[in-house]
């Protein structure tokens, strides 16, 4: 790491609601990071569990730590822009709570932001701790004539990373990404009309839109531990529909991705037939496992979804100065 690199702030995002525990063992994966000029901007999205003041019980002697409480949970979406409300770096980096970041993570991201000049958006490798597999190697992508998503390089065994590129182009990644703080000049933050679900991809577009690039830095590396409730089925989290809110907004957000981005013989392919085929397929994994909650949930969103009239401007407002209390 030279000493221009270091030179630059990073401010870490970190969105949570109810996982004390998790979140603290990812903070302080960041604070063991060979990389120590950052911030690490906590917001509790309106935890019930005490989070930000055991939170900042923990981490009242570092300075590095800063909490913000939201008065309301406004999930992922809101959660990061009120974080990058009161971001302060030459860089940004989007953390969920549920990783451990390897020491060298953040410094391996700023080294390439370096590199790569004409880079906007660098994403790190995910390792899924569980099934020792990567997430994502070539990106995430959005297939629109299905609606569906897809993160190329998915499963792929970690052990074989070693026989990865440095560097792979991509639409975007999700999890642990770096953005330079211009891209939240021109393209805001994340669109909380999404709430939860698809945001991720949604920024990517935008991004694209605006003619910036991205990349994936295999040297960047998260373990990926992959949150599921006691209560929650495994085989729905795994299709992204183990709770009602959670389904609802899945159903939704597919139809809000297809309007905001897809060609119009696209979005009739997908509603004639791509639509039907997922909410029987859905509702019958739904009621299988038990759950007509979940099953009546996909249905309500797909037709709020189909209703839905957006808006395809790329700029996203991302400040909060309401409803946001500073802990820390």
């Amino acid at each position: 790491m030279n000493n221009k690199c270091e030179e630059k702030l990073v401010s870490v995002v970190i969105p949570t609601w109810n996982r004390y525990e998790m979140v603290k063992s990812c903070i302080e994966s960041v604070l063991r990071s060979d990389y120590k000029n950052i911030e690490i901007i906590i917001i509790d999205n309106a935890s019930t569990d005490g989070t930000s003041d055991l939170l900042n019980r923990d981490f009242s002697a570092e300075p590095r730590v800063k909490i913000w409480r939201l008065n309301k949970n406004l999930m992922a979406a809101g959660g990061r822009n009120a974080g990058l409300s009161h971001a302060n770096g030459d860089l940004i980096l989007i953390l969920d709570n549920d990783n451990i970041i390897h020491k060298d993570m953040i410094s391996k991201l700023v080294e390439a932001m370096e590199k790569k000049e004409d880079a906007s958006f660098m994403g790190a490798l995910t390792i899924n701790v569980k099934s020792n597999t990567i997430w994502v190697l070539r990106g995430a992508y959005q297939n629109f004539w299905t609606s569906r998503s897809y993160a190329y390089g998915d499963g792929l065994p970690a052990d074989d990373i070693d026989s990865f590129e440095e560097f792979y182009q991509t639409m975007g990644a999700p999890n642990a990404f770096m953005i330079r703080r211009n891209v939240v000049d021109v393209i805001g933050g994340f669109d909380e009309d999404f709430y939860a679900m698809y945001e991720e991809i949604d920024f990517a577009y935008r991004m694209q839109k605006a003619g910036m690039k991205a990349y994936l830095c295999t040297d960047a590396r998260t373990d990926h531990y992959g949150y599921v409730a006691d209560n929650q089925s495994a085989r729905l989290r795994q299709l992204g529909i183990e709770d009602v809110d959670r389904t609802y907004h899945f159903a939704r957000n597919r139809f809000i991705m297809e309007k905001k981005f897809a060609k119009w013989y696209q979005r009739v392919v997908f509603y004639l037939l791509f639509a039907n085929i997922y909410t029987v397929y859905y509702n019958y994994i739904a009621i299988k496992e038990g759950r007509k909650d979940i099953a009546k949930a996909y249905i309500k969103g797909a037709m709020d979804g189909y209703k839905y009239k957006c808006q395809k401007d790329i700029f996203c407002n991302y400040k909060h100065t309401e409803d946001i209390v500073e802990v820390k």
